[in-house]
């Protein structure tokens, strides 16, 4: 993904612009998604903006919990 070597290169801002156009374009239900989440969760704890990166991180956690729970 366009986002996580932008990441790798120290660009966070674009970055972040790359996944949250990813977002928007992909379908609610896509495997990415999680992915996206979890990759803005970190750039956010990098930068430093906890409050932020927690928001992502509860999204890939909900993420994982319907998972589950659609397994059972």
């Amino acid at each position: 993904v366009l986002g996580q070597i932008l990441f790798r290169m120290g660009r966070l801002a674009d970055a972040q612009k790359c996944y949250q156009r990813l977002l928007t374009e992909l379908p609610n239900d896509h495997s990415l998604m999680a992915h996206c989440y979890q990759d803005l969760g970190e750039m956010m704890m990098v930068s430093k903006e906890y409050e932020t990166s927690l928001h992502w991180y509860n999204q890939v956690l909900d993420i994982y919990r319907y998972i589950l729970r659609s397994n059972d």
